[in-house]
């Protein structure tokens, strides 16, 4: 499908108007032939070439110097940034093939960011919340079993009993063990199911 191009915007060729600025996000990897000082103005050039388009930078993060999970050439370890930052689509174009040319960026990718709403940002909060209390309260529930057991004990002459007693008691107490703790976790999973459908 060929673009219609105008004095007024561009489309692109899923309809929308380039001239709309969306957020991304860019990572990207300056190899470990520089140093230290060599980086900062490879860093600001790629800055300044988004805010020359007309982008506005959200956000820079610098992560370090890191092993790469594969050699890239003779490259080893590379220094990883990345920004967040609002540009058109049409832009964005130019700061791909700039970032492709450029000898200083091993790698580079470039992302589009979904931007949450408040309402999405507040929901996923308070579902984190709400799930940390519910692992709380099992831990709980976990120690005062732990403490129940331990208080259940037998005493030291308690300890020793004749061998047809041990072999007539102990299945008893299995089979209520088995009953406990499938009983327990049953009642888990049933929370586990619950907590995951109000999630969904």
């Amino acid at each position: 499908m060929e673009k219609n191009k105008t004095a007024k915007s561009v489309q692109s060729e899923d309809g929308m108007d380039e001239k709309v600025l969306k957020r991304y996000e860019l990572v990207y990897l300056i190899p470990n032939k520089y140093s230290e000082d060599e980086l900062a103005p490879i860093q600001e050039s790629v800055v300044k070439f988004i805010k020359d388009n007309g982008g506005k930078i959200i956000s820079e993060d610098n992560w370090g110097k890191r092993r790469l999970s594969y050699n890239i050439g003779l490259n080893y370890h590379a220094y990883y940034y990345i920004i967040e930052f609002e540009l058109t689509p049409d832009k964005l174009v130019l700061l791909e093939k700039n970032l492709r040319l450029s000898d200083e960026i091993l790698r580079h990718l470039i992302v589009l960011k979904r931007v949450k709403s408040a309402q999405e940002i507040k929901s996923e909060k308070e579902a984190a919340e709400k799930r940390a209390e519910e692992i709380a309260q099992q831990k709980e529930e976990r120690q005062a079993l732990i403490e129940k057991s331990e208080t259940k004990k037998p005493a030291r002459k308690d300890q020793f009993v004749n061998a047809s007693e041990a072999k007539t008691k102990a299945p008893q107490k299995k089979e209520e063990m088995e009953k406990i703790d499938i009983n327990k976790l049953d009642e888990e999973l049933d929370k586990i199911l619950k907590n995951t459908e109000d999630l969904i």
